[in-house]
């Protein structure tokens, strides 16, 4: 076992032995079922465990002395590296908790960074269901249902965020080629002018990979919504067209060429792969 590896069975084994703190009325301790199929990001466990009553905060979501799967979801160390705000994605999740889109947040731990959610029994989707257009269409449903919930949240700021990208890349000494870098350099000042102009953010989620979509039997649930925050309206349906309906590298480079919204997609997927 890798030391990386080690490490996250550490933190994996201190987050289960919190159990007691967690307000679900546990009857014993949650037992590791498997390694749920992560992202890039964040690692993920299912879990199980016993109810003895019901829960105050959860009782439509579990019967007595049942047994119940659980999603613990460790969070990724590199998250400041990342430009993820954990406080941001918990005011995302407390609004949409109602909707039936993002899983249910049952716990979370600042201390040890990690998140209990209801696990989301379904089928993961793949590349090959965002080339379907009625799947595409359910999905951009979806967006366009969240799209219309009201956070009270700070406009996502993308200029910063590529910024702590490159800051990162050069403190990790990871270099860009030069053509690469004079290029970003041209797109930045055309990001600060896009920036400044009147365009009205909405939530959007930021990352929809196939990874992140269960068709469950209540439809669609959306995980990981770290990357999210109150963006540019058409970013997560440009995303999942031009990213993802095709082959990754075709389309990425498509987005090379496009407006500053594309351009804006190709830049956070190749800095963040550098970074990763």
């Amino acid at each position: 076992m890798t030391q990386m590896a080690v490490g996250m069975q550490t933190r994996v084994n201190a987050a289960l032995n919190t159990w007691q703190s967690w307000p679900l009325n546990l009857r014993q301790a949650p037992r590791l079922v498997k390694v749920l199929d992560s992202g890039g990001t964040n690692r993920s466990y299912l879990i199980e465990a016993k109810h003895d009553k019901y829960s105050p905060e959860h009782r439509a979501s579990f019967s007595p002395n049942q047994r119940r799967l659980f999603c613990l979801r460790v969070n990724t160390e590199q998250s400041q590296a990342l430009g993820i705000n954990r406080n941001r994605e918990l005011d995302i999740l407390h609004v949409l908790q109602s909707s039936n889109l993002v899983p249910k947040l049952l716990h979370f731990d600042r201390a040890l960074d990690f998140s209990l959610f209801e696990y989301a029994e379904g089928r993961t989707w793949s590349r090959h269901d965002l080339t379907r257009l009625s799947q595409r269409e359910r999905l951009f449903s979806a967006i366009e249902q969240f799209q219309r919930v009201s956070v009270n949240i700070s406009r996502f700021n993308y200029l910063a965020h590529i910024n702590g990208y490159i800051e990162e890349l050069d403190k990790r000494q990871i270099s860009l080629s030069e053509a690469k870098r004079s290029e970003l350099n041209h797109y930045l000042t055309e990001l600060d002018d896009f920036m400044r102009t009147s365009w009205q953010p909405v939530l959007c989620h930021h990352d929809l990979i196939p990874e992140n979509i269960i068709e469950t039997d209540n439809g669609l649930v959306l995980l990981d919504w770290e990357y999210a925050g109150l963006g540019h309206p058409e970013f997560d349906r440009r995303y999942v067209k031009q990213c993802l309906a095709g082959g990754l590298e075709w389309s990425v480079e498509g987005l090379h060429k496009g407006d500053t919204v594309d351009k804006l997609i190709y830049w956070l997927v190749v800095l963040w792969q550098a970074l990763n």
